[in-house]
């Protein structure tokens, strides 16, 4: 198990790439982060960043895309802030059309359209994932951990998640 005060040199070491620039409230960012390290018994440091862990085999009826994003949304602390997240299918079952739309703060309506063939979300989803945070802040990305059907998914700076994943603080 790694010690509390390792937690602050974790913080310190994200905050030399500028991990924290884009971060309207650095500080409730921060207690975040240490309360997530303390509920993840202390294994990875990593595991105290605001990760939304998704299932990549969760299709099943209209609303997951939606939800994923929701759910990214929600645990970004403001850097991914549509207006409106939604989700249409045209049918039900194999072959339906899935509408996939985010409309930013700003206005501007990004919309992607999928076919359903299983309970896979389609592979083309992260790129408007990334597409969708980059509309609502210029400045940020997304970054997608794969491993097998389970990934994660964590809003940065664009700069200081390059950095930060050059410096591999997304494995301690």
């Amino acid at each position: 198990m790694q010690k509390k005060k390792d937690i602050q040199l974790y913080i310190d070491q994200l905050s030399a790439v500028g991990w924290f620039d884009v971060i309207e409230d650095k500080e409730k960012y921060i207690d975040s982060m240490k309360r997530l390290f303390d509920e993840s018994g202390g294994r990875k440091f990593h595991h105290a960043l605001p990760w939304v862990y998704y299932d990549a085999e969760c299709v099943y009826d209209e609303g997951e895309y939606a939800n994923l994003l929701k759910e990214l949304s929600e645990d970004s602390f403001g850097l991914f802030g549509p207006k409106l997240i939604d989700e249409k299918w045209s049918g039900t079952g194999v072959g339906s059309d899935i509408k996939v739309s985010v409309v930013t703060a700003q206005g501007e309506e990004l919309v992607a359209t999928y076919k359903y063939k299983s309970d896979h979300l389609d592979e083309r989803f992260y790129l408007f994932i990334e597409k969708a945070v980059q509309a609502c802040d210029s400045r940020c990305t997304v970054y997608n951990k794969v491993g097998g059907q389970d990934g994660q998914l964590l809003i940065g700076g664009s700069d200081a998640l390059k950095k930060a994943r050059k410096k591999r603080l997304f494995t301690k």
